[in-house]
Parts: C-alpha cells; sequence; structure tokens
C-alpha cells in the first residue's frame, strides 16, 4: 500500500518498512519546510 507513492517511488514496491518509513519521514520534513 502506497501512502507516499510520489516520495517512496520503487521503495513501496519493494515492501521495506524502514525505506518506507524514511520517505514518509521525507515527505513530513519536506511539507513542513515547504508549508
Amino acid at each position: 500500500m502506497s501512502i507516499y507513492p510520489k516520495v517512496s517511488g520503487g521503495v513501496a514496491d519493494r515492501g521495506n518498512a524502514t525505506e518506507s518509513a524514511t520517505a514518509a519521514t521525507r515527505d513530513l520534513f519536506l511539507g513542513r519546510r515547504i508549508r
């Protein structure tokens, strides 16, 4: 289940929880910086 398809990209396909969490963290940081 790709919650962050734009950030994770191929990571969601792999299904690595660690990388997926990293992608989510990046999205949060980017979201805070942009907003």
